[in-house]
């Protein structure tokens, strides 16, 4: 499997890091595309975002043994930089979005899932800690998109990565959760 990082450089409490894995059946050579997928998918979650968070994927793109979680080779590409463009007064940092993936896939009788934390709303976004449904709708909508070009860029399908299964599983559907979510480990001290 491909590894692609992002990281947040602006902000209390930052750097965040978010990761996103792909199928990368085909090695190394898909690394462009993976990077394409992903900086295509921080493309579209600028709108969403406020304007005082910067971001940026990186260079380094990983093959991971899925089995292991051991690096077996790395791919230096073009990193790209992202800026939000809504305006307005930010939310408390800790407050994020948080976009949940399905795969389908069963093991040990848990379906394998992942997370993926996002910061930078705004109070235009959410009230009373509920994300407003316009905003849900146009995260789900970035999330579809997301899906269906990881397979048309050659990136070879986004999927979630199991470490204690050892095994990646086909990402088929993304969603928003509807209220706002805390990641501990990006709360300001």
């Amino acid at each position: 499997m491909l590894r692609t990082t992002v990281i947040f450089e602006t902000g209390p409490g930052t750097p965040y890091y978010s990761t996103f894995y792909y199928d990368g059946s085909g090695g190394l050579g898909m690394a462009p595309a993976a990077v394409a997928a992903t900086s295509a998918l921080m493309d579209a979650l600028e709108p969403l975002t406020v304007d005082n968070l910067v971001w940026r994927v990186q260079p380094e793109v990983d093959e991971v043994d899925a089995a292991t979680g051991l690096v077996t080779g790395t791919s230096l590409e073009t990193s790209t930089l992202h800026q939000g463009t809504v305006s307005g007064d930010p939310l408390p940092w800790a407050c994020q979005a948080l976009f949940r993936w399905r795969t389908g896939v069963y093991t040990n009788g848990r379906e394998i899932r992942g997370r993926t934390y996002w910061p930078g709303l705004n109070d235009g976004l959410a009230v009373d800690g509920v994300l407003t449904g316009s905003a849900v709708n146009a995260y789900n909508a970035v999330l579809a998109a997301h899906l269906i070009s990881t397979g048309t860029v050659g990136a070879g399908g986004a999927v979630v990565w199991s470490p204690t299964q050892g095994v990646t599983a086909e990402i088929i559907a993304g969603q928003t959760w509807g209220q706002v979510a805390v990641m501990r480990s990006r709360r300001p001290t």
